[in-house]
């Protein structure tokens, strides 16, 4: 302008920019952070203790369904991807830090409120490739949420894939996962997504896993054949391919792979 205010927020700005750049490829605030995501997940926790201004009570479902739909909506609504993913830590640290007997009223608290389904319509929704990491997030969350193989959450998992057109996007979004690490274990020179493929495989199986755990038929068969979609996409031999794969490649990185492999 012309008293000179917008040319004197230049440097500040470029200097904001380049200190959070800096900040942002920094591991010496990463303990800050997450003691701060650990603060607000027992706060979120326990705000049926705290009262607003007015002496009315926080509830949890208003806190957390608006986080859910934060994420819900978030990448639609131009929010950044670190935002996203702060608020996906938080969701999954509600079940993550609960004990044992609180972690599966937990599962279904966040499931009653479409905590399940937000995740499935993102890992479906084509805007979100897998190497996204946001789609990492939505991987660790929903493990979270199967864990020990929640009956109430696969049923909200196969409800979801038997109802839902986008759901096919899920299983080729995973399905490729998969055969990449199959296809590219030998050769993999100039993949720039290989190792990034790699360190998902451990998630990738384990989320596998929980969905057939508790011997959920209905599950595994729909893993093996999706009767509902266009194109189907079989789990189950894929992962037995992937197995298979290790009888000539049993180097010291793969063992985590390995392992979930044959748990799965």
């Amino acid at each position: 302008g012309e008293d000179g205010s917008e040319e004197s927020n230049v440097p500040f700005e470029v200097a904001w920019r380049s200190f959070m750049e800096f900040i942002s490829r920094s591991n010496a605030v990463d303990p800050v952070i997450e003691e701060e995501q650990m603060v607000l997940t027992s706060a979120i926790k326990n705000c049926h203790r705290l009262r607003d201004e007015y002496g009315q009570m926080f509830e949890f479902s208003e806190i957390v369904g608006k986080l859910i739909k934060f994420v819900q909506y978030g990448k639609s609504n131009k929010a950044a991807d670190d935002t996203i993913i702060s608020v996906l830590k938080i969701l999954s640290s509600l079940i993550d830090s609960s004990t044992e007997e609180e972690r599966t009223k937990m599962q279904n608290r966040l499931d009653k409120l479409d905590c399940t389904t937000m995740v499935l319509t993102l890992m479906s929704d084509s805007q979100i490739g897998e190497v996204d990491e946001v789609f990492k997030y939505l991987l660790k969350l929903s493990i979270q949420l199967l864990d020990g193989g929640n009956g109430n959450v696969q049923r909200t998992f196969l409800n979801y894939f038997r109802s839902s057109q986008i759901s096919e996007n899920f299983f080729k979004k995973i399905h490729g996962i998969l055969l990449q690490f199959v296809e590219h274990q030998d050769d993999y020179d100039g993949d720039s997504h290989f190792p990034y493929i790699r360190a998902m495989m451990p998630d990738i199986l384990r989320l596998l896993q929980l969905l057939c755990e508790n011997h959920n038929l209905d599950l595994q068969n729909y893993l093996r054949n999706q009767k509902n979609s266009r194109t189907n996409y079989d789990m189950i031999h894929l992962t037995v391919r992937i197995c298979n794969t290790f009888e000539k490649n049993l180097f010291y990185e793969n063992y985590p792979i390995i392992r979930q492999c044959l748990e799965t």
